[in-house]
């Protein structure tokens, strides 16, 4: 398995986030501009509900408010309700909208990056780690720029907002509301450190657990064959048990961060409760101003809460946006340079092999070694022994593998000097590794050329 760092520094993260989320968020900028400014709409209207409960208390407290008083201040909660339902699917729709086009975005960049990648890249990146990477990951991502962005903006907005609306009513039952607030911070920077280690290690068995199901669905047969079913079940299990255990350890981070939020938000109501009674008995306050500083107070324990959520998702977005990154900032190790001016196609091209030596990536001994070897344009076979380097040799002449350069000519040009779709323009090659594609019969003999006719595949067909 391909293990990815889990750290990065902030020069690192700075490019992470301007090569893949900056260009999403420039294009639909408008749409991130409408989506946000009916949250705030919704924090705002929400923040006048208190003010107009203070009002009807006081009222009801001096005994001066009618019943048609009480009527119309209801009427304006109500309708003040019913905006707030518009605006709040307004938001839904355009934020989380974009967090959906931000993460097809970045997988089609995924997918298109890996058919652009080698052979060696394959080999070094199991297919189980490409997967959690266009799944798991990108769904971190997504969350953090959907459900996270939002909690973000809400959080900053109810916060500033209610403290205003608080200090406003009375200034120090403020401070003594909000006197936990640095330990909420300091535990939530402390858990969110932790939650980053242990998610990296989710994802990384997630990747493993992803590859070992795959090689044994394609290997079932064999599997059977020799009654390995209870040795392959066994090793699952294990996989499973490192899994499911990494994946607790994360819960429980998870969840200590949501009932230090409560905890704190409910020393802070404590505080309200013995020293905002206090000013209401001796008449600093009126029974409405506690009422509202109260209603204020809880609408600030959402906000505290969300910011372990916030961190938790950031912490998770973050870490999967590293390996995203990773993976699509590797570059093949297969050399495909442009066509220089002045190199014309070739009218009879053939292969020239000077001392050609080949290692595999994950050998410690060469494949081929010291070959010489002249073959012009047509049709050649090789022979020899199972692992005499047949099929090395004909990735080599296909370029699927990188070679040093000297190695091999192709007309009368160093093989290295040319683009790669330029000499596979010139060659015929099958894998003996038989392929199919979830698609007609007709479909995979046409690969490559859509607009076939279907007489031309039937004449394929036939000639294989």
């Amino acid at each position: 398995m391909n293990k990815t760092t889990s750290t990065s520094s902030p020069q690192d993260l700075k490019s992470q986030l301007r090569d893949l989320l900056l260009p999403s968020f420039r294009k639909h900028r408008l749409r991130l501009f409408l989506g946000l400014t009916a949250l705030i709409l919704v924090d705002l209207l929400q923040l006048t509900v208190p003010r107009l409960i203070k009002h009807g208390v006081d009222a009801l407290e001096k005994m001066t408010v009618t019943s048609g008083g009480l009527f119309r201040l209801g009427l304006m909660i109500l309708g003040i309700a019913a905006v707030v339902v518009v605006l709040r699917f307004a938001w839904r729709y355009l934020i989380i909208g974009f967090s959906r086009l931000l993460e097809q975005a970045i997988r089609n960049r995924i997918f298109s990056h890996i058919l652009k990648m080698d052979a060696v890249f394959f080999e070094r990146r199991t297919t189980g780690d490409l997967m959690a990477h266009s799944s798991n990951d990108l769904a971190a991502v997504q969350m953090a720029c959907g459900m996270g962005l939002v909690a973000a903006v809400d959080s900053v907005v109810m916060c500033v907002a209610a403290i205003g609306f608080m200090i406003a009513i009375h200034p120090l039952l403020t401070l003594l509301a909000l006197l936990p607030m640095p330990l909420l911070a300091l535990a939530t920077r402390i858990l969110s450190s932790k939650l980053h280690r242990r998610f990296t290690t989710v994802q990384e068995l997630f990747s493993e657990l992803t590859e070992f199901s795959r090689t044994n669905l394609i290997s079932i047969g064999l599997i059977k064959a020799y009654t390995m079913e209870d040795f392959q079940t066994d090793r699952f299990d294990r996989l499973g048990r490192q899994y499911l255990k990494s994946n607790l350890k994360v819960a429980s981070i998870q969840g200590l961060i949501s009932p230090i939020a409560t905890l704190f938000g409910s020393m802070g109501m404590l505080m309200v409760l013995y020293f905002g009674g206090t000013l209401v008995i001796k008449e600093i306050i009126t029974l409405g101003d506690f009422v509202a500083f109260i209603t204020y107070l809880y609408m600030l324990i959402w906000p505290m809460m969300a910011i372990g959520w916030v961190a938790n998702l950031v912490q998770r977005g973050l870490t999967s946006l590293g390996r995203i990154y990773d993976l699509v900032t590797s570059r093949p190790v297969l050399p495909d340079p442009d066509l220089r001016p002045g190199q014309q196609p070739l009218v009879r091209p053939g292969f020239v092999l000077k001392n050609l030596t080949f290692t595999y990536p994950s050998s410690g001994s060469p494949a081929l070694r010291n070959i010489n070897l002249v073959l012009g344009p047509g049709i050649h076979g090789v022979t020899g022994r199972t692992g005499s380097g047949k099929s090395t040799l004909c990735r080599l002449l296909a370029r699927i593998y990188p070679i040093a350069d000297g190695m091999l000519m192709f007309g009368e040009h160093e093989a290295n000097s040319l683009p790669l779709a330029f000499i596979r323009s010139h060659i015929g090659y099958v894998s003996q590794e038989p392929v199919l594609f979830s698609d007609s019969i007709a479909a995979n003999i046409a690969l490559g050329r859509a607009e076939a006719p279907r007489e031309e595949i039937v004449r394929a067909a036939e000639a294989a």
